[in-house]
Formats: C-alpha cells, structure tokens, sequence
C-alpha cells in the first residue's frame, strides 16, 4: 500500500463507529437498519460502511467488493507481511479477517456527491468487527496515544521514527465501540440452530466463540455501549440513541 501521510491524515482525529457482537446476535440486521434511517435523518452523522478483507466463501447474495473483499488465504498473508496494510486483522471461525488502513480512508473521504451522501457532506466510518479486532484497534489506539505523550519528552523525529512503522500514515484514531449482545446466551444458540446455515461442527465453534465473545463485551470499559437484542425494534432505537449520545451530544 502506498499512502501520503500528508494527503491523508485530516486536521482533527478519525472517530469510527466500532460494532462488535457475537454470530448470530442480530447485528447485521441492526447496522443495515441504523444505515438506512440515518441516511434520511437530518440530526445523525452519516457514515460509510467499510469493505473488509476475508478469505472465507461469498455467501448467496453477497457481491465482491460491496459486501466484502474476498481473497486468497495466501493474498490476506502477503498482506499481512506488508506490515502497512491492515489496521486490524484475525482468524474467525477458520477464515481470516481484516480491516486495511485504505478501507477506511475510502469511507472518511468528504462525499464528492458520488454517492447517497450529499456532495461536500463529512462521513464517519462503520466498521463491523469481531472481538479480536476491537483489541486490535484499541492497541493500536494506545499506542498512538503513547506517542503522542512521548513527544514533548523524546522530541518529535525521535518518536515519530520509534512509532513509524504503525502510525505513520494514519490519523489519530478516536472511536466508539458498540457491542450487541443476546438476551441470554440460550436465546442465541437457538438463533443460529434457526437460521439453518450451520454444520453440527460449526454451530459448536461458533458457540463456544460467542461465550467468549460474552465474556469479553459484557465487561465494563471494554465498549462505550451495549445493546441487548432481546426485540429487534427496540434495539435499533437503543443504537440509534448510543450513536446519537456518542457523535452529538459529545460534540
């Protein structure tokens, strides 16, 4: 990948919204809902929705490109070798996953009027990550702060140079983390059973994922919000309300 940092890097921090949940949980469903009616509100943010990497199969419906870029388990490697590529990257259910630094730069682009966003109008970036990926980001996160705190003590080429290699074609990451979670972690495994995509095999990996997955959304500071999907319109307007408090009313 090939960047200008000056071209890129905006004059006030990144703010992605971070959505994570478990398979199964409804998330999908939320975002694709949350996307259609902030498009057409005239108080939300308008965001972009990120395409990520995966070496996993299309699934029916899904197109190249729109819904994910799929790729080679040996390209996603290539890539991750690159060192410059992702942003944040992990192994899911036996397929890799990824979010590039250009996907997301592609999203927080102002609208040239090219899209359903209004010309000359600011997006934010949405990105629908698993948990490995949110401790990616926050890592990452910290790590910016860490140089950004070391500066006035280390000089700025010193700590520029120390932290090259992971910041230095990004912006200041600022985002805000959502999790979705089930009802009850019963609730959810009937929810996969009833969607009738899953192997034996797979609904126990993916199950046993999710009580991790649980473990690690419902404790406290890990997201800025949880939603729990126990009726589906109701948990659209508990986002709807977490992304208003996040963007809005913290402004």
């Amino acid at each position: 990948m090939s960047i200008s940092s000056t071209s890129l890097r905006p004059s006030k921090p990144l703010r992605p919204l971070v959505v994570c949940g478990p398979s199964g949980v409804g998330k999908g469903t939320i975002i694709s809902k949350f996307m259609e009616y902030s498009l057409h509100s005239n108080v939300l943010p308008k965001f972009g929705f990120s395409v990520s990497h995966t070496t996993r199969q299309p699934r029916p419906g899904e197109v190249d490109g729109v819904h994910y870029n799929f790729v080679t388990r040996d390209f996603f490697q290539e890539k991750i070798n690159l060192g410059d590529f992702f942003i944040e990257h992990a192994e899911v259910h036996g397929n890799m996953y990824g979010t590039s630094f250009q996907a997301i730069f592609d999203v927080t682009k102002v609208s040239d009027g090219g899209s359903d966003i209004p010309d000359g109008v600011e997006r934010q970036c949405l990105l629908d990550i698993d948990v490995e990926g949110v401790k990616s980001i926050k890592g990452f996160q910290s790590r910016q702060q860490l140089k950004l705190s070391m500066e006035p003590t280390l000089g700025k080429a010193k700590s520029t140079q120390q932290y090259a290699s992971e910041t230095r074609e990004l912006p200041l990451l600022c985002a805000n983390f959502i999790f979705i979670a089930p009802p009850s972690i019963e609730t959810l495994r009937d929810r996969l059973l009833n969607r009738g995509t899953e192997t034996p095999e797979t609904l126990e990996r993916r199950f046993r994922n999710a009580k991790a997955e649980l473990i690690f959304g419902m404790t406290p500071g890990n997201f800025d919000a949880i939603i729990v999907n126990d009726n589906l319109e109701q948990a659209c307007s508990d986002f709807t309300t977490a992304v208003l408090d996040m963007y809005l009313l913290n402004e």
